[in-house]
């Protein structure tokens, strides 16, 4: 039997980027540790302020990285929709299972088992 545990690698960075949306609404934020105590929540909180500028029955496009620790990092995006409550985690979680599951793809599979997604 195998007892040793292998830690995650932990996000310290969350890089945000509004690419649809009024000129007035495009922008980036980055979100880092030292700044602030919960990257994941911060991020969820500015993407559910965005969402709300977004008319109804239209979605906004959102590019992301986010920076985990062991020079890991994920790259993806998501489509605001004034009607949901935006959670990067599920997001994020999601599509690597998919990927992993449906697709077979290891790449997603040692990124689940490596990194600790909203921890």
């Amino acid at each position: 039997m195998n007892t040793k545990t292998t830690q995650k690698h932990k996000a310290y960075r969350i890089f945000l980027n509004r690419v649809e949306g009024s000129k007035f609404e495009l922008y980036a934020i980055l979100i880092d540790k030292s700044h602030y105590q919960d990257i994941w929540h911060e991020a969820d909180k500015i993407l559910d302020d965005w969402r709300k500028t977004v008319p109804p029955l239209n979605a906004h496009r959102v590019e992301f990285e986010v920076f985990f620790n062991g020079a890991n990092s994920y790259k993806g995006s998501l489509e605001l929709l004034n009607s949901d409550v935006p959670n990067i985690v599920n997001h994020i979680t999601e599509h690597c299972n998919y990927q992993a599951k449906e697709c077979k793809n290891k790449d997603f599979e040692h990124f689940l088992q490596s990194c600790d997604i909203g921890g």
